[in-house]
């Protein structure tokens, strides 16, 4: 993988694009599509868990000690995720809740919002958010942190058997396993959503791979992902799903080819996660006091992303870039 690339404007694009489709539900408004029955949020996740999946599985072919591999990756997901948890339960719902302060504290409801700092992600508070379209949801857009770590450790126990070392075998697994998952969850709406997001990080894991290979074991790769895709495109209630994978494999490729705004993290921050984890509460927040106004979609917008940016660039640089000095380095092997 080349030294520059523009990742990181792949990423900041992602999150604002959930942004964007967010900010429709939330006014009560339908949320635009892409490419068929995806939603624009959707899609920026599905570009997020791609990009992941290729990353995260060469992070570990760097580093394929289990104990780093799992302390980076806690290190990126629950500092952040700690602080806007208890920013949320200790700030934003007392301020919002229709209850007095003592009720509040009093519910359980409050206290066991507290899980969602282990991944137990829970939905509501109480008398918070009660009179808004998208009635008593926090944060929604935080469903995806528990696919995404499983799926670090799912890399972990790729890891830890050797399956990254068999590159033939993991050429005809990873993208077939995938597509087992999927069609298996096809008829549970959630479980579907899982499976959809398990299917394209490992789609990601494959094409990292890809990247790595020879031209032999590249052939075989491309023959297995492309055959997964395939027979998604056959299945009716999957094809569009699959026409977004596609989608958004082209613009990671082109992102992996170009440099675009390749100094932006050194200039402004990695402020992709701090967007993705707080615009949902702070969009929320501020349609309490200002939904009376009966402003534009844009106005709504602008006024959102605004908020949004200052809160994501100081969880940056006070809390996700503290954290990560933290990162275990990788043991200097002796001469």
């Amino acid at each position: 993988m080349k030294n520059t690339n523009s990742f990181d404007l792949l990423r900041l694009v992602a999150a604002v694009l959930v942004v964007i489709s967010h900010q429709f539900a939330l006014l009560g408004k339908a949320e635009p599509h892409v490419f068929g029955n995806t939603t624009l949020g959707f899609f920026g996740v599905i570009i997020f868990f791609v990009l992941s999946g290729w990353l995260i599985s060469q992070s570990w072919v760097r580093d394929p000690e289990p104990r780093r591999f799992l302390l980076k990756r806690c290190l990126r997901i629950f500092p952040a995720l700690l602080v806007i948890v208890l920013f949320t339960v200790l700030v934003i719902g007392p301020i919002t809740t229709s209850l007095s302060f003592s009720e509040y504290l009093k519910e359980p409801l409050t206290w066991n919002y507290l899980r969602t700092a282990l991944l137990n992600v829970q939905h509501y508070l109480p008398g918070v958010f009660e009179n808004l379209p998208y009635r008593g949801v926090v944060n929604g857009s935080l469903w995806t942190l528990p696919i995404e770590f499983v799926m670090y450790l799912t890399v972990l126990g790729a890891g830890i058997i050797g399956l990254f070392d068999k590159k033939y075998l993991a050429a005809t697994l990873l993208p077939l396993a995938g597509l087992v998952v999927f069609f298996i969850a096809k008829d549970n709406y959630v479980l579907t959503l899982g499976a959809e997001c398990a299917y394209v990080f490992w789609f990601g894991v494959n094409f990292g791979f890809w990247t790595k290979s020879d031209q032999k074991q590249r052939t075989i790769q491309y023959c297995f992902t492309l055959m997964s895709l395939v027979i998604l495109l056959l299945q009716k209630e999957s094809f569009l799903f699959s026409v977004n994978i596609f989608v958004a494999f082209g613009l990671i490729v082109a992102a992996n080819e170009f440099s675009i705004c390749a100094n932006l993290v050194k200039k402004f921050g990695d402020c992709s996660y701090g967007i993705y984890i707080y615009s949902f509460l702070l969009q929320q927040t501020l349609l309490t006091y200002l939904l009376k106004y009966q402003f534009s979609f844009e106005i709504y917008l602008g006024i959102s992303l605004f908020f949004i940016l200052i809160f994501s660039w100081i969880s940056w640089h006070l809390i996700e870039k503290k954290a990560l000095k933290f990162k275990p380095k990788r043991a200097m092997r002796p001469v």
